[in-house]
């Protein structure tokens, strides 16, 4: 059955945590890592699902750490009934064909085609002709590559993830701007895929238009896993999903008002115009003789923006110093 990532963003940001191959090929690791991520506060968790004989010549680094880091069709489909039960979504990135169609076998219903992958046209067509939803990095990219890849994918359910393919990136690589540059050029809900060691870069993009955030995830501090110098442990990733709930809630949306709890203070707080000294009948008001004040007194009061409307008027009756003055005071024609 498929879903619709369009609901799940237009209430909260969708925090992903990138489990990747930290799980080493093995079953019950990568059944924890999904359990500590749901308890830890993500919404979903993504693996990587690639045969290494079709995705890396042997000459390639990669060729030796992606082997013997897969999961079968049954084991896939034992994964992500385990993530259903634990209120978490889980998906992965097919670095080939046959990958992906071992996740088509086992009923993933959500893909991300990797920054490593942006290029890789056949695969992007074959998982665009699925109808799922389908989330797009960019690192190491050109804007050619993208613009391809979304033309290819226009016609889906697709977003576009800003992406630094350095691990770890210095602050002055990452860009953080381009999320909003990203969202206009291809109107698109856009993201973070984040290799920072902390959650500054995470934090900061949740500010900066990202609607999701992708940080790489380990079962523990200690973890010696392959992605384990740019992956957060569990209490670390809790606090940075905390800090992003917060953000969420301080963001609010994107019209002006004040709270309920504000306009209710707003007699008490605003200023009022007040006599600055005693008024005798026949006086005239001018600016010499008002100033304007905050008071508890509940009493109707003229607003300072209204101050012209009472200048030069003669006062009819006493006016002790300190009192709100009233239309009523004054000689009105």
């Amino acid at each position: 059955m498929n879903f619709s990532l369009k609901k799940i963003i237009k209430k909260r940001i969708f925090i992903i945590a990138e489990i990747g191959i930290n799980h080493n090929g093995n079953f019950n690791k990568c059944k924890k890592l999904i359990n500590l991520a749901a308890k830890s506060g993500a919404d979903a968790v993504k693996i990587q699902t690639i045969n290494p004989e079709e995705s890396y010549h042997p000459s390639s680094p990669s060729y030796k750490v992606f082997q013997n880091k897969d999961f079968s069709v049954l084991e896939l489909m034992r994964l992500n009934n385990f993530a259903k039960s634990k209120k978490i979504i889980f998906f992965s990135t097919p670095g080939d064909i046959s990958s992906l169609n071992k996740l088509i076998k086992a009923k993933i219903n959500l893909f991300k085609i990797s920054s490593g992958l942006l290029t890789n046209i056949p695969l992007i067509e074959k998982i665009s002709k699925l109808g799922k939803p389908i989330i797009l990095s960019t690192g190491m990219a050109i804007e050619d590559d993208i613009d391809l890849a979304a033309k290819k994918l226009k016609n889906n359910e697709f977003y576009i993830l800003k992406c630094t393919s350095i691990y770890p990136p210095l602050d002055e690589n990452l860009n953080l701007n381009s999320i909003n540059y990203l969202k206009k050029k291809y109107n698109r809900i856009c993201g973070f895929s984040d290799h920072t060691k902390d959650d500054l870069a995470a934090t900061t993009a949740a500010t900066n238009g990202a609607r999701i955030i992708e940080k790489h995830f380990k079962i523990s501090k200690n973890d010696k896993c392959p992605d384990a110098e740019i992956s957060m442990d569990p209490i670390n990733f809790q606090k940075m999903c905390f800090k992003i709930r917060r953000i969420e809630k301080m963001l609010g949306n994107n019209e002006f008002s004040s709270t309920i709890k504000e306009l209710k203070l707003r007699e008490l707080n605003h200023r009022y115009i007040f006599s600055a000294k005693n008024l005798y009948p026949g006086d005239v008001i001018n600016m010499d003789n008002i100033n304007f004040k905050r008071s508890n007194l509940n009493v109707k009061k003229i607003q300072p923006k209204k101050y012209k409307s009472i200048l030069n008027k003669k006062v009819k009756k006493f006016i002790k110093i300190n009192t709100p003055i009233k239309m009523s005071y004054l000689n009105v024609k």
